[in-house]
């Protein structure tokens, strides 16, 4: 039951043994172009958590991996911990950890002034079919994004007022949509192994 189903996510969260909570961490410092400053939360005593007892939403990963990258390209050597009710993962050293942050700093100014390329939905779910080599579905990963767009679409206003009117499967065969996949969100797959929890196998 759910009683059940939250003492259990509790006993997962104790079990990583990060400490207590610390204040947020300032930062300020210069990446490319870019001045980053500011205060990142999700801090503690070993290490910085993100979780939500939910399942998880493609904005919370990215948002966990951003803050990830902003903290180990100061200089930290941190693990980020993240954790929901469809899986746990954590990120700890990143390869080429400049470029997946400068990747992600760059989609976001290029938002300002077009269609944000950071289709984030539908881009985790064509990286997920693409992975699953084990799949028995006849769906391709551009079904998948495509179905993902569409759910999005129908559930968030703001997302139907970007992109009302417009060809969502030209935007989902887009050289700019396939980019963002390759720089942006395969990253967050490659650097996010499961966490294993005591009497439990890898999820």
């Amino acid at each position: 039951d759910m009683s059940t189903e939250l003492s259990e996510f509790v006993g997962k969260l104790r079990q990583l043994e990060i400490g207590e909570k610390s204040d947020p961490l300032a930062i300020d410092y210069q990446i490319g172009s870019y001045r980053l400053r500011g205060l990142l939360d999700g801090v503690y005593e070993h290490g910085n958590l993100f979780y939500r007892y939910s399942k998880s939403k493609a904005k919370d990963q990215l948002h966990a991996w951003l803050n990830h990258l902003i903290f180990i390209n100061a200089g930290a050597t941190v693990e980020t911990s993240y954790l929901h009710k469809d899986g746990e993962w954590k990120f700890s050293a990143v390869d080429d950890s400049q470029a997946n942050l400068l990747a992600l700093l760059n989609a976001y100014r290029a938002a300002q002034t077009q269609l944000s390329p950071l289709l984030m939905s539908p881009a985790l779910e064509y990286i997920k079919r693409e992975l699953d080599i084990n799949s028995r579905s006849k769906k391709t990963p551009q079904d998948m994004a495509s179905e993902a767009f569409e759910t999005e679409f129908k559930q968030d206003a703001y997302f139907q007022l970007l992109y009302r009117g417009g060809n969502s499967e030209e935007l989902l065969e887009s050289d700019v949509f396939l980019q963002s996949i390759d720089e942006i969100f395969r990253p967050v797959f490659m650097a996010r192994p499961a966490i294993r929890f005591d009497s439990e196998s890898a999820v």
